[in-house]
């Protein structure tokens, strides 16, 4: 696990709300505090569309219990958070998509199985005017092996400074 305490809040706020930075992320949980409180779960439900047949390629695989990606939620959540006045909170909890989990495991040398890794996740965590963002990283069985999650904490240090923030 890394921790990266982001000093540029304006500018990670700018990539989140206003970009595609995010956009492939899948988003497990969003809460968020301003006026009110609000908590989105990001699990699909294709049953509002009558269907996983219905619900459209953007909702990618749009299986009951998948998750979808940032792209669908983004405008959602900028609506809620812009204003005059920044959120007094928010919690952004996202996932590597599978395909891309997959791959990294590959790619990383990790004698890990596909099997063997639940998730990749990046929490966003904004409180008290501080801005945290952490990589975990869930393995379904014990291990002292740690090259995957070496890996995906390089990958999030890599994809903070791609975006320009330190």
């Amino acid at each position: 696990m890394t921790a990266l305490e982001l000093k540029q809040i304006r500018k990670f706020m700018h990539a989140l709300l206003l970009t595609d930075a995010f956009d492939d992320f899948c988003v497990a949980e969003v809460h968020l505090v301003t006026f009110a409180e609000f908590t989105i779960d990001g699990t699909l439900h294709p049953e509002f569309f009558g269907g996983a047949e219905d619900a459209g390629p953007e909702y990618g695989e749009a299986s009951s219990g998948s998750l979808i990606r940032w792209k669908l939620l983004r405008g959602n959540v900028y609506s809620l958070i812009r204003g005059t006045r920044p959120p007094l909170s928010f919690r952004i909890v996202f996932l590597l998509p599978r395909e891309q989990t997959d791959a990294l495991i590959r790619d990383s040398g990790s004698n890990l199985s596909e099997k063997d890794v639940k998730s990749l996740s990046l929490n966003c965590i904004f409180r008290d005017g501080s801005l945290l963002l952490t990589s975990g990283c869930s393995i379904t069985a014990f291990t002292k092996e740690r090259t995957l999650e070496r890996a995906w904490d390089d990958a999030v240090v890599s994809f903070a400074r791609r975006l320009g923030i330190d």
